[in-house]
């Protein structure tokens, strides 16, 4: 990696990123990190993306992980072991061209110098300062980065599917019939699922609800009333 981007430290630590999102609601952000090549997970990280809310938009999303990934690494001490500036990393970005040059430009308002390439997922070429880089398709450093990015893609997939499940969830108990605010937080806590809750039987939700309750929301689980 040293060689093909022409860098003069060899990246023991290289950052992935990727963005997952369906509409305009959901979207979350992903971190996975390599040291040695080999998977970091104490440095894996997911971010709720909170500034793009009208429409899909993965530039602006983007540009919002990175810009706090940024800020925090400024902000971390040197002896933090996951985001101490000591570490010779690079950043590797899910995307081609058009998403390189927004974490190049996140990078230049933050003042970091960190290499920063993308993959497309086309045909496989890695981006670096606005070019392709001639790594073989078969060489060891093309099957890193490979490797790199499906699991940021599987860490961010999964963690989106796990809020969309939540917000769903939610969404369903707000319609309950009766259950306000403290009980809707106690049927959360309780059921860690929206099947849970659907499969609990009436004596299982008056424990939480109430007995009258209990059955009115039991049967509008069950009969729509």
């Amino acid at each position: 990696m040293q060689k093909y981007l022409g860098i003069p430290f060899i990246p023991l630590v290289i950052e992935g990123y990727d963005i997952s999102n369906t509409g305009s609601s959901n979207t979350v952000g992903s971190k996975v990190v390599f040291k040695n090549g080999r998977p970091w997970k104490a440095a894996y990280r997911h971010y709720n993306i909170k500034g793009v809310t009208d429409k899909p938009n993965d530039y602006e999303s983007l540009a919002e992980m990175l810009t706090r990934r940024c800020q925090r690494i400024k902000a971390a001490s040197a002896s933090d072991p996951v985001d101490g500036t000591e570490l010779s990393r690079i950043f590797l970005i899910d995307g081609g061209k058009g998403h390189l040059g927004i974490a190049e430009k996140v990078l230049v308002q933050e003042e970091l110098n960190i290499p920063v390439i993308s993959i497309a997922k086309e045909h496989e070429d890695i981006f670096y300062k606005g070019r392709v880089l001639p790594i073989p398709k078969d060489a060891a450093a093309q099957k890193l980065l490979q490797r790199l990015r499906d699991e940021t893609h599987r860490f961010g997939i999964n963690f989106h599917r796990k809020k969309r499940s939540k917000t769903s969830m939610a969404s369903t108990i707000d319609q309950l019939p009766g259950v306000g605010l403290i009980l809707r937080k106690k049927l959360l806590n309780t059921f860690s699922s929206l099947a849970q809750i659907k499969k609990a039987s009436e004596e299982e939700l008056a424990t939480v609800l109430g007995a009258k309750l209990g059955r009115k929301v039991y049967n509008y689980l069950r009969h729509g009333g």
